[in-house]
C-alpha cells in the first residue's frame, strides 16, 4: 500500500512538472505544426460544387432548364484544397456559340468543355465532372412583353400606414426565349421582400425572380419600387343612406327594408383621411338580393374611395320583410 502511494505522489508531481513547463508546450505546439503541414502537403481528392452559366447563341434559345452548377472531384494536395473550400471567386462560363450546333439544332457539352471554361481555380487537377455531359436542346428566339408583378410585403410602424399600393418602375420586363416557354408566362414577378417598421415613404431597388434564368433573357433585371407611407388615421360617417339598385317603382309597396342609415369607419393615410367626404362612400343592396332572399337578412356592398380600409359598418346586415296584401289585412312574412 505504501509503495503505491508513493508511485501516485511521484506520477503527480511528474504532471505538474509538465503542465508548468514552458519547454514541453512549446514542442507540443511545434509538432502540431509539423504533423498538420506535413499531412497538408500529400495529395488528397475531394468533390466541390461550381456556379455554371451557360449562354445561348443570340439568335436561339434553350427549351429546357439547365442546372446553375456542377460538380467536380479533383485532385490536388491539402494546401490548395483547403484553400479551394473557401474560394467563392470559382465558375464555369461556356458560351453555346463556341459549341458545334448537332443536326437536331441541341448542343452537347462535354466534360472537358466544362473544364477549358472552369475560371479561378487552378493548380488541381480534374478528375471527373458530374454530370459529365449536358445536351441542351434549342430552338428559335421569341420575344414577349408582359407586366411586373410585386412580391414586396410592406408593414408600416404602428401609427402609419401604407397608401395605395406598391408602385413598379418600370411596369412591364422583356422577355426572350423559346416559345413553348415564354406563350404560357403572362406576368413576371420581383423577388421576394418583406419590409418591417417602415415610417417613412420609400424608393429601392429590387432584383426580378431570377426563375428560369437558364432559358430565358429578361430585361431589365431589377426595377425600382416605391410607396407612399402616412401617419395613420381614422374616420367614422354617420347617417349614410342605403341605395337600391333597381328599377322598379313597386318594390316599396311589397317589401320593407331596415335600415336606412348606416354608419362607416374608415382608415388610411391621414392626407387620405382628411380628403374623405361622405359623398365618397355608397351602402347598396340589389333588387334580385331582394327578390331571391329567403332567410330576410341581407349583405350590403359597401363602396369606398382608393387607399381606405373599411373597418366597420353598423349595422352589419340589411332587416328584409316581405308584406303581402290582401283585400281585409296585411300580413308580414318574415
Amino acid at each position: 500500500m505504501k509503495n503505491i502511494k508513493y508511485y501516485l505522489t511521484l506520477v503527480v508531481r511528474n504532471i505538474k512538472f509538465i503542465g508548468s513547463s514552458k519547454i514541453f508546450w512549446r514542442s507540443f505546439l511545434f509538432a502540431i505544426i509539423l504533423w498538420a503541414y506535413i499531412s497538408l502537403s500529400d495529395k488528397y481528392q475531394t468533390t466541390i460544387e461550381i456556379p455554371l452559366t451557360i449562354e445561348p447563341p443570340s439568335d436561339r434559345a434553350c427549351e429546357s432548364v439547365i442546372s446553375n452548377s456542377i460538380a467536380v472531384n479533383i485532385s490536388a494536395n491539402g494546401w490548395q484544397l483547403l484553400k479551394q473550400k473557401f474560394n467563392d471567386m470559382k465558375y464555369c462560363y461556356i458560351k453555346l456559340s463556341d459549341i458545334p450546333l448537332n443536326d437536331d439544332s441541341s448542343y452537347t457539352i462535354t466534360s472537358l468543355d466544362m473544364q477549358k471554361n472552369i475560371r479561378n481555380l487552378s493548380t488541381v487537377s480534374y478528375n471527373r465532372f458530374y454530370p459529365d455531359k449536358i445536351n441542351i436542346k434549342t430552338s428559335g428566339l421569341f420575344t414577349k412583353v408582359v407586366p411586373i408583378k410585386s412580391k414586396i410585403q410592406v408593414t408600416p410602424a404602428k401609427g402609419f400606414a401604407l397608401v395605395d399600393s406598391i408602385r413598379i418602375h418600370p411596369a412591364n420586363v422583356t422577355l426572350k426565349g423559346n416559345d413553348k416557354v415564354i406563350s404560357n408566362i403572362t406576368e413576371w414577378f420581383t423577388e421576394e421582400l418583406h419590409l418591417e417598421n417602415v415610417t417613412s415613404s420609400f424608393e429601392r431597388q429590387v432584383n426580378l425572380s431570377d426563375y428560369m434564368q437558364s432559358i430565358l433573357n429578361v430585361t431589365p433585371s431589377t426595377v425600382y419600387i416605391s410607396g407612399t407611407i402616412q401617419p395613420y388615421a381614422e374616420v367614422t360617417f354617420v347617417d349614410i343612406p342605403l341605395q337600391i339598385n333597381t328599377n322598379s317603382t313597386i318594390l316599396l309597396d311589397n317589401h320593407k327594408i331596415e335600415p336606412r342609415y348606416f354608419s362607416v369607419t374608415l382608415s388610411g393615410g391621414i392626407d387620405v383621411i382628411n380628403k374623405l367626404q361622405q359623398e365618397n362612400i355608397s351602402i347598396s343592396i340589389n333588387y334580385q338580393d331582394i327578390l331571391n332572399d329567403s332567410t330576410g337578412i341581407i349583405k350590403p356592398t359597401v363602396t369606398i374611395p382608393n387607399n381606405t380600409k373599411l373597418l366597420s359598418i353598423s349595422p352589419k346586415y340589411v332587416i328584409h320583410n316581405e308584406i303581402i296584401k290582401s283585400n281585409y289585412y296585411a300580413i308580414r312574412k318574415k
